[in-house]
């Protein structure tokens, strides 16, 4: 039986509560947008209103404190309402001439790296409200004053927001997201002038941020053409080849991930080859030093093996404990990534200037060598056995959910 009300009622009866159930929840999200920038508006007019540098330390510390909590609870109310005043936060990163608000500095630095340092899109925020261009001015104020602490806060904090993933670089010309205020720095005149700096009896936690500093601008392509070069006419790799003899991990890490970046730039591949800086760098590589090391002497050898100084480099390698360590590093470095970049430089090494050393080491180490090969077969045999398990685990959990066969899904093979 037709219904008696017209179809077009009922067309407009269900566009016009659709159009209601869409326009509530535009609004629900609306008001708890509007209440997350509001978390601190109150704390932030506090803020505004104070008159001295020390009246705004213990409001920054309130500000902090409540970023602090709320990453515990995993909420982001508080970090949004900052976002919002950006500005506010960045202008209170400017030191006096005489740094008599160093303290609040100091504070307001902690305050910017909870709230942008975070995550690309806080990184970029910063970018844009010129962050970056305050905390180098404040690094290089504070190094002029002589204020250590606030020497440290900044560089720690520059190497926080600095951070730049390789991995995301496939060109030259590739600026990715959360990068830009990497990049902009590059561009400073005072970036190279940090070179000066980097004296390895200075204060350890400040070389440490600063080298970190270094390390993630040269992984950029900017960056390493503003390094290399150096100043004061010492290049910039040969500022990093002597920190690699440093006692500090994080800062022998830093200085060999920037001669990585520099040599792959095409900087300082000669410097590289001398006695000494072979030496340097054979000191450094090691079966039990930190994987991000290794790694980075890894890629330099291949570097330089593949320059215009490769006949000259391997001549002073043959006669350093390189190659030796290069077959310990297959055999026994705990991750299979940095051995299997070890045995492909070994195949690799094997059709060079040192082919006889390394067949010589390969009948010295063919045990070893077996073992491993065994070991990785074992680890390989035992991941595909538990991913069998776990595909027949989901198979009984949907058979028993009356789901059925796993239909397209086959089981794994050897």
């Amino acid at each position: 039986m037709e219904s008696p009300i017209d179809q077009r009622i009922w067309k407009w009866m269900f566009h016009g509560t659709a159009a209601f159930f869409t326009l509530r929840v535009a609004l629900s999200l609306y008001n708890q947008r509007r209440e997350s920038l509001s978390t601190l508006s109150d704390v932030f007019k506090e803020l505004k209103q104070c008159k001295t540098a020390d009246e705004q330390i213990p409001v920054l510390q309130a500000i902090y404190q409540e970023l602090q909590d709320e990453a515990r609870q995993r909420k982001g109310s508080a970090r949004l309402s900052a976002y919002a005043n950006a500005s506010t936060l960045v202008k209170l990163l400017k030191l006096t001439p005489d740094g008599s608000n160093a303290a609040t500095v100091e504070v307001a630095i902690k305050v910017v790296v909870r709230v942008f340092g975070g995550d690309a899109d806080g990184r970029t925020k910063l970018h844009n409200v010129n962050g970056f261009r305050m905390l180098m001015s404040v690094l290089s104020e504070s190094h002029r004053l002589g204020l250590r602490r606030l020497m440290e806060a900044s560089a720690a904090a520059l190497c926080a927001v600095t951070e730049v993933d390789d991995n995301e670089l496939h060109l030259p010309t590739d600026v990715p997201p959360g990068t830009e205020g990497a990049y902009s720095l590059t561009k400073f005149p005072s970036t190279v002038k940090m070179l000066r700096i980097l004296d390895p009896n200075g204060p350890i936690v400040f070389l440490n941020a600063l080298t970190g500093i270094f390390s993630n601008l040269a992984a950029l392509r900017s960056g390493a053409n503003a390094i290399g070069p150096g100043t004061d006419g010492v290049k910039g790799v040969e500022y990093f080849l002597r920190l690699l003899e440093h006692g500090n991990q994080g800062i022998v890490e830093h200085a060999a991930v920037t001669i990585r970046y520099l040599t792959r730039a095409g900087f300082g591949q000669d410097v590289v080859c001398s006695e000494t800086n072979v030496a340097r760098i054979a000191g450094v590589f090691d079966v039990n030093r930190d994987p991000k090391i290794t790694s980075a002497v890894l890629t330099i050898i291949l570097i330089m093996i593949d320059g215009d100084h490769r006949k000259e480099f391997l001549q002073i390698v043959e006669k350093s404990d390189i190659l030796p360590t290069l077959f310990q590093v297959w055999c026994r470095a705990q991750e299979k990534m940095v051995r299997d970049r070890a045995e492909f430089l070994i195949h690799l090494l094997d059709r060079t200037e040192v082919t006889l050393t390394i067949r010589r080491l390969l009948e010295a180490n063919r045990t070893n060598i077996m073992e491993r090969k065994q070991k990785d077969e074992e680890a390989r045999r035992k991941q595909m056995q538990q991913m069998k398990q776990q595909q027949m685990m989901q198979q009984m959990m949907m058979q028993e959910m009356g789901m059925g066969g796993m239909g397209g899904m086959d089981m794994m093979g050897e």
